[in-house]
């Protein structure tokens, strides 16, 4: 809690030295309950200086010494597009995130999320808009797996319809994602009107829109999660 308190004063510097310092006496001693929070803690840290490159071979690291979870497996991408990678390239580790073998449900769905912000050939996506189809339908998966695919093929949807016919009226069906603010009370609620604010926002600048107004409440709501830490610090510089 020390380290996220740092973090959230904007003392990320410290609270990386910390963190990091903290989880090197762990690996030389042993496991702990709390080596995963300290590793996500260290990780939010890291990003929230912007310090891109520390930030990956850290995700390599993390990795090694135990499992990052599924959704840290868009921060790969994520990282590459807030470093200002351009699209196709972070498009091309996207595609090879989803090809390779093992990678989760969990990673998939969250891959496909970032894919859809930045997807620019409409026949391209087709494939993967199929997949999370099928992923929503498949009766044999859990019920959050269901739901994730469900917001991945919306999200994959609506960036096909934006490249193949950019108006007012696509625009205002992104705005749509956005719930209502009372009925957000939940923290990964929260990250979903995040994530939706993004998608806006971006959907407004491709057609040429001024979207610092979105920009500037992303970075008003912070990130509730670690995987949308790249995103704040995104809208921190696209709202200026």
């Amino acid at each position: 809690m020390g380290f996220a308190t740092r973090i959230l004063a904007g003392d990320c510097e410290e609270a990386a030295v910390q963190a990091l310092a903290r989880i090197a006496r762990v690996e030389v001693r042993g496991r702990d309950a709390n080596l995963g929070w300290t590793y996500s803690l260290a990780l939010q840290s890291i990003l929230c200086q912007g310090r891109w490159e520390k930030a990956r071979a850290f995700l390599e690291r993390w990795e090694r010494n135990g499992s990052a979870g599924g959704q840290i497996a868009s921060l790969r991408p994520r990282i590459d597009l807030a470093e200002g990678k351009p699209a196709p390239y972070v498009v091309r580790r996207i595609l090879e995130g989803l090809d390779a073998e093992g990678t989760t449900t969990h990673a998939r769905t969250e891959l496909l999320r970032v894919l859809a912000r930045v997807g620019q050939d409409v026949k391209g996506l087709a494939p993967w808009i199929a997949e999370a189809k099928a992923g929503a339908l498949d009766l044999d998966a859990t019920p959050g797996a269901r739901r994730a695919y469900l917001r991945a093929k919306r999200a994959l949807e609506l960036r096909a319809e934006l490249l193949t016919a950019p108006s007012d009226a696509v625009l205002e069906r992104y705005r749509r994602l956005l719930r209502p603010w009372a009925e957000v009370n939940a923290e990964w609620q929260l990250g979903d009107q995040v994530e939706a604010l993004v998608l806006y926002a971006e959907a407004l600048e491709h057609v040429g829109r001024d979207a610092r107004r979105v920009w500037q409440k992303v970075a008003e709501l912070g990130y509730p999660r670690l995987w949308m830490s790249d995103l704040w610090h995104l809208a921190r510089e696209r709202s200026e």
